[in-house]
């Protein structure tokens, strides 16, 4: 008598189920990936817009006793469109505290951007003392 023998391998069925689930894997890492690339953007318009407004805040500040009122523009960096203003304001501390400081004023600089739909924004705020008073 012969004795069959026994094949070895995979059936179609198993092969194509390896297929199907090393597909899904596969898909499931890619859209990580373009995830992670979308932050790194993120991340990095977000810093440019704060490096951008103490760009903006230093020369204020380099100016000594910066000028009341608000100041608006626009630029580009890096292929991305920027909006800036910046506000002085005077500021004033309640009597008691502030009856022997030197006068100061508030500055704010913001910095915005398009991202995707939404609008988004980066603010800095301080002060300034006037140095020219003896």
């Amino acid at each position: 008598m012969k004795r069959l023998r026994k094949k070895t391998g995979f059936t179609l069925l198993e092969v194509l189920l390896a297929l199907s689930l090393a597909a899904t894997a596969v898909v499931a890492l890619l859209r990580l990936h373009v995830i992670s690339i979308r932050m790194v953007d993120r991340s990095q318009t977000q810093v440019q817009a704060a490096a951008l407004a103490e760009q903006k805040m230093a020369e204020l500040m380099m100016a000594g006793w910066p000028p009341l009122g608000t100041d608006t523009g626009s630029l580009e960096q890096e292929g991305r469109d920027y909006r800036w203003r910046t506000e002085v304001t005077d500021w004033k501390l309640p009597e008691p505290i502030g009856a022997d400081l030197l006068p100061a004023r508030r500055i704010l600089v913001e910095i915005r951007w398009e991202q995707g739909k939404k609008e988004k924004k980066v603010q800095l705020v301080s002060c300034a003392a006037d140095r020219s008073l003896p």
